[in-house]
């Protein structure tokens, strides 16, 4: 598999947990304005269920294309790639960082640690 396809094949996962996401935001509106009763919580119940099943896949993806994971939520969080730090054996080791607690893998041992990206945005709960 070249790289042309596994970057038209992300894409596509990608579009498709947009739409997954898109369809649950829809399900919720229609939720909000049903009237109380049996009907309204079992679908309140399903969204919940729905979402955190999509949130755990993606964790799943993000680990497989060797992601670190943050466990600070469950599902776990992709951490994202952040700087960098050399240790004392002037082995560069990359710098992790969760965009929803902002805690990261640098080592308070091996010195300071050098951010080459923006401290990302918290993504939308």
């Amino acid at each position: 598999m070249d790289l042309t396809s596994l970057a038209t094949g992300m894409q596509a996962v990608k579009i498709g947990f947009d739409t997954l996401r898109a369809a649950l935001g829809l399900v919720k509106d229609v939720q909000e304005v049903m009237p109380a009763g049996e009907k309204k919580e079992a679908v309140g119940l399903s969204l919940a269920e729905a979402t955190k099943q999509l949130k755990l896949a993606e964790a799943q993806i993000a680990q497989g294309l060797g992601y670190q994971l943050c466990r600070c939520t469950f599902p776990p969080t992709p951490m994202l790639e952040v700087g960098e730090q050399y240790s004392m054996t002037d082995q560069r080791m990359l710098i992790y960082e969760c965009p929803i607690c902002n805690r990261n893998t640098g080592s308070p041992h091996e010195g300071e640690w050098k951010r080459t990206v923006c401290r990302p945005s918290r993504p939308s709960q």
